[in-house]
């Protein structure tokens, strides 16, 4: 995971903001209007603020249009997840709440909070199969971190430093034919979006 927190949210988000309107217009186009403060407020029903970050893409844009199939326009994050919208996060929050408390109260806690869900997580992307991405916001050295899910491991892991250094790799990969892990972009033959696909 990068550690360094010195690439700018802003300047990152321009970069694949800008791309994808020269080169993906669907994907652009996907992109919703900016999310109100009160919306942006209850993602956490007001028990802690999201991270300055998620704040900021919130008032640029409220995530994406529904997206109902892999291959709709607006899944242009790796592995073809979409953002979600404040009130998305909202319901994706609430869900991590409802599991930490059942499982303190059927005795699974070990197996689940820090694993599988924890109250301070908050998802803010998903695809149709119901994977997430998740931004951490326990207090310490993984504040602000993206988490995905390592199936290796059996638990959401840290793989970006910030949702910037997420951005920053992804626009990379775009605009240089690189890759994202192991995942690299192309557009989709039927439609101007980005798909990733295994070389």
């Amino acid at each position: 995971m990068e550690n360094s927190r010195t690439v700018s949210f802003g300047r990152a988000w321009e970069r694949l903001e800008t791309w994808m309107e020269l080169h993906a217009p669907d994907d652009y186009r996907a992109l919703q209007l900016p999310a109100s403060s009160e919306a942006i407020s209850a993602i956490t029903n007001e028990e802690f603020p999201v991270c300055s970050e998620l704040q900021e893409l919130l008032r640029l844009h409220d995530g994406v249009v529904d997206i109902r199939g892999g291959a709709d326009p607006g899944s242009f994050l790796p592995s073809g997840y979409g953002l979600y919208s404040a009130r998305r996060m909202r319901a994706a929050h609430q869900r991590m709440v409802e599991n930490v408390s059942w499982s303190i109260e059927d005795g699974t806690m070990d197996d689940v909070i820090g694993k599988s869900a924890h109250v301070k997580w908050v998802p803010f992307a998903g695809d149709v199969t119901g994977q997430e991405l998740i931004i951490d916001h326990r207090p310490g050295s993984t504040y602000g971190s993206v988490m995905e899910y390592d199936e290796s491991a059996g638990r959401y892991e840290p793989k970006w430093g910030t949702l910037a250094h997420f951005l920053n790799e992804l626009t990379e990969a775009l605009e240089n034919t690189g890759r994202v892990g192991y995942l690299a972009p192309r557009l989709r033959g039927d439609s101007l979006s980005i798909e990733w696909y295994i070389p």
